[in-house]
């Protein structure tokens, strides 16, 4: 190729990434710097692992149903609370649900988390008795050791989540940008997988909001407070707890409240909460928000806890938010979603993206390869 030609193609390769529109381009550049982090919410990991036939109903039963219109998170809270005799009027509403438990039958918080993490296996387990595909004697044998295995390692086994047909999935996609630091207040390691899958090694780990463990499930869950995450070694960082560790959970309204209390106490502290490394990149990076519903307790107390933790005179990111409209008021315009974000931000320099996150990260994946074409 003629430097003519080599100059004339690198001019026609910039005019496609100038015609790239709204925020896209700036993000695909921060991508390209390291300076984007994936927040990701634990409902995205529930929809994908629990909604087997992907029709947004818990269940592959052809007597399944979803009349009350609630995501897949609502409906495993719903389902628990009839478990559980919860005698209230918001069954699908996790946080009152895990808070009736640990006080009607006791004895402490880390017992109630430990019986819904329980629950939860054994409610996949029961779902993939419908699923064609497995071997009944797989699912057998992981009902027999249920409680030795967490929730991640019996979906593994039995194949879950499942591969869209033709696609990548969200996790596979966001492991295959090569950011350094990935954020989830999910309590899974579905995100590590991936990202391991991708040939990569991440490290855990935790936000022990409450207490650190006594015993570590892995050495490389202790908090390391000189950990230097990049592309090649990058964290997932767990906001709000892992199942490993029950006790790290943010399950229940009272555990909300706590967990804002701790982390307002957290800056200046010798070894705080929050690592310093953690802090320093959420001043320095364009944060993209996934899965999350204005609504909901994670929602609130996530930017509450940790980007209005963050001094507005630090603050040098920018936001993408991905909301589903599916899960938004139908009352409620564009220019009220914005009125309200601005009184948790306190600026403008945001943009809320209408999608599914599914349709949100394909999107982003695509104008990242458009851009470093």
């Amino acid at each position: 190729m003629s430097r003519l030609k080599a100059r004339a193609q690198r001019k026609a390769n910039l005019a496609k990434k100038q015609n790239q529109s709204g925020h896209w381009p700036e993000l695909c550049r921060r991508i390209e710097a390291g300076q984007v982090i994936p927040i990701i919410s634990g409902s995205i990991f529930m929809d994908q692992l629990f909604d087997i036939d992907g029709d947004g109903v818990l269940g592959i039963g052809p007597g399944d149903s979803n009349s009350a219109n609630w995501n897949i998170q609502e409906q495993l809270s719903d389902a628990y609370a009839t478990e559980i005799n919860f005698p209230m009027n918001d069954p699908h509403r996790l946080a009152l649900v895990v808070l009736f438990d640990r006080v009607f039958n006791g004895p402490d918080d880390s017992a109630a988390k430990t019986r819904y993490l329980n629950w939860l296996k054994d409610a996949l387990l029961f779902l993939a008795e419908d699923d064609a595909a497995l071997d009944a004697e797989l699912i057998e044998e992981l009902r027999d050791e249920y409680k030795r295995q967490n929730l991640s390692q019996i979906a593994a086994e039995l194949g879950y989540p499942k591969q869209s047909s033709g696609q990548q999935n969200t996790f596979e996609l966001l492991a295959k940008l090569k950011l350094p630091i990935y954020i989830t207040t999910s309590p899974f390691d579905f995100l590590e997988r991936a990202i391991m899958n991708d040939n990569t090694t991440p490290r855990t780990q935790v936000c022990y909001w409450s207490e650190e463990p006594v015993n570590y499930k892995d050495p490389q869950h202790e908090t390391d407070y000189s950990f230097d995450p990049t592309p090649e070694n990058p964290v997932v960082y767990h906001l709000f707890g892992i199942e490993d560790y029950p006790s790290s959970l943010v399950l229940t309204e009272d555990d909300y409240l706590d967990f804002l209390a701790a982390i307002s106490r957290d800056a200046g502290q010798e070894r705080p909460i929050l690592p310093l490394y953690i802090r320093r990149a959420l001043t320095q990076s364009s944060l993209i928000l996934l899965g999350y519903r204005l609504r909901d307790w994670d929602f609130r107390v996530m930017f509450r806890g940790l980007i209005n933790s963050i001094p507005s005179s630090l603050r040098r990111f920018n936001l993408a938010i991905q909301l589903d409209p599916v899960d938004q008021d139908r009352a409620v315009s564009s220019e009220q979603v914005r009125d309200y974000l601005n009184n948790y931000f306190g600026s403008s320099n945001f943009t809320v993206e209408w999608s599914t996150t599914e349709g949100f990260v394909q999107r982003l994946w695509q104008e990242w390869q458009q851009w470093r074409s």
